[in-house]
């Protein structure tokens, strides 16, 4: 993460904090608009320094301009050590709670004396929260249902952590003098979303020795056959062998039990693939190992910049994928609905697509203007039908009212993807892993609906979303549907997460030829003009 980004995320933190102590609305305002005035420079937070005039950018006053400062040469600011002051560390629990804001946080902390997640589920089961004003017996049960979904995945890592944290044992193995050989099993072989466990087999010359070892890096907390490593944030386990005979043994064993050999052909399903497909026989997934890898993902779809509640400028965006190789970009802002982000209101669209324009024409790189459209709770977009012909590719995704009823939700859906202007829809669940659960549809229907409308589905590709689920993917390419594997970055250091949708499609056996954005500049353009106003 950037400098500038992590400001922007401490200046958050800050809004958070001024919000729950009921602030001076003004005061939280200056960090709004600070927050605004610095998603739109392109220059980086040295830069800004360097330059001198902080306090001439419009925005950025003296004092937010002495926080920017604070905050580059000791990663806080004078504002923020005042706002903890008598706030304990376990408050900040409850922010992590989706469905309490900084006022009812206020009202629990100074009302309720609850500082903590155990002292709120303790206060919702004792009947407590539903007495209180302002919440209620549904806010007091989605509390609870929160509160279990936290506790379920407080031991987890997401994908990005568990490849990262593969890294460090593996180099831990190699330092290992007794290690022969070994392999990732479990979870970290199927290339899960999230981790509860990293786990591999191990081929050791001599167990005693090995176990030696690993006693300098970490507590063993379970012997024999299986060591488990304490002292790390997440459980390592070890399935040791001392001959090659029980490793290769072992090996067959411990793989994904829904790897099957067809007796005719001798062909194996891929080790990442699980038997947990929805409502498809596996005899009609393509055997063999996927085509498809990040190298042949030509585009760049989907993504945000300053002109929203991106940190990058269209230009930087640009020039930054085209340096990691990708040859036309489609940029996608969020539309106008989306206040929060900064959205895009029908003047300011028209700005942008010349900005597009012009840089396309300068640089010769094909730049498609798109738009990332809010869809709204009666299953229309963001803007009236004319203006919608104002743009090369529409994403319709679902940013705001997460709890319909699910039929209620897959009408909504379903009235967007039949609309002539929208090309793709966007993180289709609405899930943050670990943070989230997606809302309530009925994914066989939408997944038709995109088949009948030729519509394409987005595996979005940030590790918080990784949405498609794997688990559909099988259904949709079944039945036709054609995948759009995208960033959706909001600085230039997220197009690389890029890869991890990449294995996730992958892990649902998709070819390279189901995927949109692995076309060329020109088909790309003859794929989108498939699905007209005509």
């Amino acid at each position: 993460m950037s400098e500038k980004s992590e400001l922007l995320q401490h200046f958050q933190e800050i809004i958070y904090l001024l919000e729950f102590h009921e602030s001076n609305i003004f005061r939280i305002n200056a960090y709004r608009n600070a927050m605004q005035a610095l998603r739109s420079i392109d220059s980086d937070l040295q830069e800004l320094i360097n330059s001198g005039g902080l306090e001439e950018i419009k925005g950025i006053g003296k004092g937010i301009a002495e926080s920017i400062m604070q905050f580059h040469e000791r990663r806080t600011t004078d504002t923020m050590d005042e706002l903890r002051i008598g706030v304990p560390d376990s408050l900040f629990e409850l922010f992590e709670i989706f469905g309490l804001g900084p006022k009812r946080i206020h009202t629990l902390f100074y009302d309720l004396q609850i500082c903590s997640i155990d002292e709120l589920e303790n206060a919702c089961k004792n009947g407590q929260i539903a007495d209180t004003k302002g919440f209620g017996e549904r806010v007091q049960q989605n509390l609870l249902e929160e509160i279990a979904r936290l506790r379920s995945h407080k031991n987890i890592i997401l994908l990005p952590h568990a490849l990262a944290f593969s890294d460090i044992f593996r180099s831990i193995l190699r330092a290992n003098s007794a290690v022969i050989q070994f392999t990732s099993v479990g979870q970290l072989r199927r290339t899960r979303e999230i981790y509860s466990e990293i786990s591999y087999l191990v081929l050791v010359n001599n167990r005693q020795a090995f176990i030696d070892e690993l006693l300098r890096q970490g507590e063993i907390v379970r012997g024999e056959e299986i060591l488990e490593i304490s002292g790390y944030n997440v459980k390592v386990i070890l399935h040791t062998a001392v001959t090659s005979a029980e490793y290769q043994e072992k090996e067959l064993r411990l793989l994904n039990p829904a790897i099957e050999i067809k007796e005719e052909t001798g062909e194996i399903f891929p080790e990442t693939w699980e038997d947990e497909y929805y409502q498809i026989d596996k005899s009609s997934i393509t055997l063999g190992s996927p085509t498809l890898n990040l190298k042949r993902i030509k585009g760049m779809i989907h993504f945000h910049t300053i002109w929203s509640d991106g940190n990058n400028s269209l230009k930087q965006m640009v020039e930054y994928g085209t340096h990691l190789g990708y040859s036309y970009f489609v940029v996608t802002d969020h539309s106008k609905s989306a206040s929060y982000a900064h959205g895009l209101t029908e003047e300011r669209v028209l700005m942008q697509r010349e900005e597009a324009r012009i840089l396309s024409e300068q640089s010769g790189i094909p730049i498609f203007y798109g738009i990332e459209s809010d869809i709204l709770p009666d299953g229309s977009l963001d803007y009236s039908n004319d203006f919608l012909k104002n743009f090369d590719f529409v994403i319709a995704s679902v940013h705001s009212h997460f709890t319909m009823p699910e039929e209620e939700m897959t009408q909504r859906i379903i009235r967007a993807i039949k609309h002539p202007a929208t090309k793709l829809w966007g993180h289709p669940t609405g899930r943050l892993l670990s943070r989230r659960d997606g809302y309530r549809c009925d994914m066989m229907k939408i997944i038709e609906a995109c088949a009948a409308y030729n519509t394409g589905i987005e595996i979005n590709a940030n590790p918080l979303r990784l949405d498609l689920d794997w688990r559909w993917m099988p259904y949709a390419q079944a039945r036709g549907c054609m995948f759009s594997i995208n960033s959706d970055a909001h600085s230039v250091d997220d197009i690389h997460y890029l890869q991890y949708g990449v294995l996730m499609a992958r892990k649902g056996g998709l070819q390279e030829s189901d995927v949109i954005n692995c076309m060329n500049a020109e088909e790309f353009g003859e794929y989108i003009s498939l699905k007209s106003w005509d």
